[in-house]
């Protein structure tokens, strides 16, 4: 409303009807479409990449498209147009996004087709300054014009008016022309006056004639007004009697007392008297003689019903007065009356009215009629003079007027920025404006009278020149484009309109011809469609995927490799919004959840891609695409804000790799790498590699354990481990070493280390050596043993056969391990949940060590209590139950042993009162985290090293199994709930439905389905903002957690649809158990930022198995189709299909 004021105060402001003025003189409005203005929109559409692009002209009440792009319409509405507000700007319009924009938000051409999201017009200016007109270009998506296309959009303006400026030249040529014939053919007015006495002298004699016609239907109309209103008037009088019978009687019945009949009596007498006298005033209209009857019925009838209420209050009591009164006959007696006498009144007063229009119609004739015969007479005399003295003064002007017509023609021709050549059928040149002065670098006062394809055509071009000149001259109108030449040799293309100028006889004089230089414009086209072919060549070059976005994630590009990696063509992709079928939805909720542990929110959707990207980064990740065919392969994708020269993020560029053998080799090389490592550990081994250029050495956990050093170093210098090494055996190791290196670089050395506690243990040690390409050694890479007990063996082997076989049944025991290692592993990993892989820890871990008692225990979500989940043997030394803090090995986050609890630094959670025993706490742990702990313990001394090592490996194991199964319980619970309800999402319903309707049907159970949808939920949203809105939905589903059975499935269907599947319950119950949803739901006091957000009510739709439904789609849509019918009865209740 707002803008349509604004129109029309514009309107009638003097500039407005200035620019009017001046756009009515270009003569463009309605006229037929021209190829010169259609090569402008369509270079608009393309320079800009908008789908729609048209000059428009904006008159009084609308704007008009003199050429269009991408629309069918030929005009719109003033009121709701954009070009309304750009012709009131001096320089370019832009409008980025329509819906953020206050003055845009609520047009129609926004909020409904063609739904404008973008919108840029440059106004055309006339050289007088008024804009009469824009060139526009629309986007049906928000954008933004780089500074490149909006400086040739405002040339491209500037070519449109030159053109407008030509037809405005060429109209007032042909004005100029017309006025002249018109001066030459005018007849003199003297010859016309004597006619003209004859004419007044008749028309004096007619308008008496009516005058008197006129007096005697003013007396005739008077008397039938009078009458009108004394109808009028009974009528009145009748309504207000039959108000004093209502009166009486209402009075009576209600007290009883006599003085009330009174204003009744007197009322029911004068009614007929005015009845009467209605009879006598409608006597002559028959018209009025049903009606007439019909009403006296009524009143005599309405008279007798207050009579009989009357008696009833006189007979019988108040109440019974009461009733009958109630029973609303009285009521519908009066309205009836009233209608009667409101169509006699209308009919009255339409006669009345029309008699009034008669009466001013007739009294208006006679005044007019004398007073314009008295003064006909005064004027007639003196207008024949005042006639022939303009008739002869204009014939003086004539000649004036036209010297001034030729000056002004000539000065519009020079002062256009548009090419004017006027010539004469034999092609000379008869006008030059300074436009073709400036371009050929001829004077005017060179070209006059000259041929003008002898001139300024090429050579090669004349003989075209003169056929198309020729051509101009039978067929009107012509556009073309031909070459000039310039003075210095120039070529310079021209747009060129060709009209002819007819003389007196209607043969052509003159062929006026009006041109433009689009010599930049077709180098502009021809270097945008190069730019392009050469893009599109790099490409479909490439081996990346390359897929490029609007702003709003629109896919823009889609390349040739990216067809042949996905499977569908350019075609099926391009125009959809990102992310599409090709993206895995499960991916992008992980990427949402990650950024938002990052600090950055952002919706699901195309922002997850580009939220690093609009902060200036490149974001690398690597996703999962989807074939057309249905497989998937891993992508390295990289994604860019593409830019325009002033910064301002214009879309968005996703080149995307398939690594999918780089995948396949580093899981390869890590299955290897887990294998190497297994192997090693079961076998005791230690790695180490050498870096013989610094003399560092790194090495694996077993190796620091077998040399000695700290469980958690990991590096060491040679020096180091030299120092290890007895004095005795130093200069063989160093020798062994030597060897290699000189030799075939194989290194193999077995010698004897000092450890911390002054043991001696014997070691042994094999590895290669690794040279550069001067083959120097740089690397020495080995595995290391403890071989102590080995050489123990080797030196009393002959007195420790017993030993032999004690260390045969180790080894078969330590196979025995491995074994049941592997399987504890494999059904660990077998294990759906982690309450079932706690069922099965002891029956798992006790064979690995029999004749001990131990038991897993688990940290808490607090981190502060640890509690057992499993336990064995007959020794129990631990509480089940205690803090964190009381056992050393969660302190120090590796084993603590305790060789006996009496004198050991002994951990808290122990049983002080139990008796001397050994033991052994490892810490479970992964990913550098401890999630529980592993308790050994017996009462004799048989906690051995092996024991110990193989607790540890035990521990590992539990504590990666059980963090894969914690992990995947969490998937598993991300994948079903709804990341905002906390409630089972959609896919998790309808599995649901599907088994629970299979579960009721095989036990010929009911089950109920109710549909819940969130009462003008919008108006939360756009109330208090969206966050309001998720709170709604997050207490809601809050409260249906809370009140609904365990057995019952509570989901989030979509939006602020929610379904509740009710597991055997019947339709009654499954009524009675919506509506104490919905009286729940109403009672919430909801809170948004210390503000309460007011009732919240439901609109649910119930259905039941099997009555509505045996198929879960026929009980939805018969729970939607009742909660529709909920929603269209008013809301806020819950109606049965």
């Amino acid at each position: 409303m707002s803008q349509e004021v604004k129109v029309n105060t514009q309107s009638s402001s003097p500039d407005e009807i200035a620019r009017l003025q001046a756009l009515y003189q270009c003569h463009i409005l309605d006229t037929a479409p021209e190829k010169a203005f259609d090569e402008i929109t369509t270079l608009a559409a393309y320079i800009c990449q908008t789908p729609v692009a048209h000059i428009s002209l904006v008159d009084a009440r609308r704007q008009w498209f003199k050429s269009k792009v991408g629309i069918t319409a030929t005009e719109t509405p003033r009121r709701f147009s954009f070009c309304t507000h750009t012709i009131s700007q001096s320089d370019i319009f832009i409008i980025p996004d329509t819906l953020a924009d206050e003055r845009f938000a609520t047009n129609p051409f926004v909020t409904s087709d063609p739904y404008i999201r973008f919108y840029a017009g440059v106004p055309l200016t006339t050289v007088e300054g008024y804009n009469i007109g824009t060139l526009c270009v629309i986007d049906y998506v928000p954008r933004e014009l780089t500074n490149a296309q909006v400086e040739a959009l405002q040339k491209l303006a500037y070519q449109a008016m030159q053109l407008i400026e030509l037809r405005r030249n060429l109209g007032e040529l042909e004005s100029s022309k017309t006025r002249h014939q018109k001066n030459k053919n005018s007849n003199s007015f003297l010859k016309n006056v004597a006619g003209f006495f004859g004419i007044a002298s008749l028309i004096l004699i007619v308008i008496s004639f009516v005058s008197y016609r006129n007096l005697n239907g003013l007396i005739r109309t008077y008397n039938q007004a009078t009458n009108s209103h004394e109808i009028l008037e009974k009528l009145e009088a009748v309504v207000s009697q039959m108000k004093d019978v209502e009166t009486g009687q209402r009075g009576y019945v209600i007290t009883g007392q006599d003085n009330y009949l009174e204003p009744y009596n007197k009322a029911t007498a004068s009614i007929a008297q005015h009845l009467e006298e209605l009879r006598y005033l409608l006597g002559g209209e028959p018209k009025y003689q049903p009606q007439l009857k019909k009403l006296e019925s009524l009143i005599q009838q309405r008279i007798a019903f207050s009579q009989s209420v009357i008696d009833a209050r006189r007979k019988f009591d108040f109440e019974t007065a009461r009733q009958l009164t109630l029973s609303g006959r009285g009521k519908h007696l009066m309205d009836e009356i009233r209608q009667i006498i409101h169509e006699i009144e209308q009919q009255e007063n339409a006669i009345l009215q029309q008699r009034s229009r008669k009466a001013r119609t007739n009294s208006y004739l006679t005044v007019s009629a004398f007073t314009t015969g008295i003064l006909l007479n005064f004027c007639l005399l003196s207008g024949v003079y005042y006639l022939t003295y303009r008739e002869i003064h204009k014939r003086q002007r004539t000649e004036l007027i036209l010297e001034q017509e030729r000056d002004f023609t000539s000065a519009v021709l020079n002062t256009s920025g548009a090419l004017v050549l006027v010539t004469d059928t034999q092609g000379k040149i008869v006008r030059f404006n300074q436009a073709c002065e400036k371009l050929t670098g001829y004077l005017f006062s060179e070209v006059r009278d000259k041929i003008f394809w002898d001139l300024v055509i090429p050579p090669e071009d004349v003989a075209q020149a003169i056929a198309l000149f020729r051509q101009v001259q039978t067929e009107f109108p012509q556009q073309c484009e031909s070459y000039w030449k310039t003075k210095n040799g120039d070529r310079r293309l021209i747009a060129w309109s060709n009209t002819t100028l007819l003389d007196a006889d209607g043969v052509v004089e003159y062929i006026i011809s009006t041109g433009i230089d689009i010599t930049e414009q077709k180098q502009i086209e021809a270097t945008l469609r190069q730019t392009n072919t050469l893009q599109t060549a790099i490409l479909d070059s490439t081996s990346y995927t390359v897929i490029s976005t609007s702003i709003d994630g629109t896919i823009c590009t889609f390349n040739r490799a990216a067809e042949q990696l996905l499977g569908y063509s350019a075609e099926e992709i391009i125009g959809k919004t990102t992310p599409v079928i090709f993206h895995d939805i499960q991916e992008i909720v992980q990427r949402s959840q990650a950024l938002s542990a990052q600090g950055i929110h952002v919706p699901l959707g195309f922002d997850v891609f580009v939220a690093l990207a609009r902060r200036g980064e490149i974001d690398e990740q690597e996703w999962t695409y989807i074939r057309k065919d249905g497989s998937r392969f891993p992508v390295l994708l990289s994604v860019t804000a593409l830019r325009d020269i002033d910064g301002n993020i214009t879309g968005f560029l996703g080149i995307g790799s398939d690594i999918t053998e780089r995948k396949q080799a580093v899981e390869a090389l890590r299955t290897s790498e887990a294998r190497l490592n297994f192997t090693l550990e079961a076998a005791q081994m230690g790695i180490w590699d050498w870096d013989m250029l610094t003399h560092q050495v790194t090495f694996s956990e077993r190796l620091a354990l077998i040399f000695g050093f700290p469980p958690a170093t990991r590096c060491a210098t040679y020096q180091d481990f030299i120092n290890t090494i007895h004095l005795d055996d130093r200069a063989i190791v160093e020798q062994s070493i030597a060897r290699a290196v000189e030799g075939d670089g194989n290194y193999q050395v077995e010698f004897r280390i000092f450890w911390s506690d002054g043991t001696i243990h014997w070691i042994g040690s094999q590895g290669r050596v690794y040279y550069d390409d001067t083959h120097q050694a740089t690397r020495l890479v080995g595995v290391s043993m403890d071989i102590t007990e080995r050489k123990r063996t080797e030196q009393a082997l002959q007195q420790a056969n017993a030993k032999l076989t004690g260390w045969v049944r180790e080894l078969e025991e330590r196979n025995r391990e491995i074994t049941l290692l592997g399987e504890m592993s494999e059904i660990l990993q077998a294990c759906e949940t982690v309450e079932e892989a706690y069922k099965t820890l002891p029956s798992l871990v006790q064979p690995l060590f029999p004749n001990l008692s131990g038991g897993i225990f688990l940290i808490s979500a607090s981190r502060n209590i640890v509690e057992a989940v499993a336990t064995w043997g007959s020794i129990s030394s631990s509480h089940v139950l205690f803090k964190s803090d009381d056992c050393w090995a969660l302190r120090r986050g590796r084993l603590h042993y305790v060789e006996n609890t009496h004198a050991g630094l002994v951990c808290q959670h122990l049983d002080g009162t139990s008796a001397t025993v050994e033991y052994l706490c490892v810490p479970m742990m992964a990913q550098g985290e401890a999630l529980g702990l592993l308790h050994l313990s017996c009462s004799e001394l048989g906690l051995t090293q092996g024991k110990k090592q193989l607790a540890i490996t035990v521990a590992e194991h539990i504590g990666w199994a059980i963090a894969n199964l914690k992990l995947r319980e969490k998937l598993q619970n991300h994948s079903i709930r709804d990341a905002l309800t906390n409630l089972f999402n959609r896919r998790y319903m309808e599995e649901s439905l599907e088994r629970e309707l299979f579960r009721c049907d095989r036990k010929q159970q009911p089950l109920g389905i109710v549909m819940i949808d969130v009462d003008h939920f919008k108006r939360f949203n756009d109330t208090f903002g969206h966050e309001a809105g998720d709170i709604v939905l997050r207490e809601i589903g809050l409260f249906l957690q809370k009140n609904i059975r365990k057995s019952d499935i509570a989901c989030r269907y979509g939006g602020e649809e929610l379904v509740l599947i009710l597991p055997e319950s019947s339709l009654d119950v499954a009524q009675q158990r919506a509506e104490q949803i919905r009286e729940g739901v109403k009672h919430l006091r909801i809170q948004h930022r210390q503000q309460l957000l007011g009732t919240v009510t439901l609109s649910l739709g119930i259905a039941c198995f099997p009555q509505h439904g045996s198929t879960p789609e026929a009980l939805i849509q018969a729970a939607d189709a009742a909660l529709y019918r909920a929603k269209a009865t008013g809301r806020d209740r819950a109606v049965i299909a």
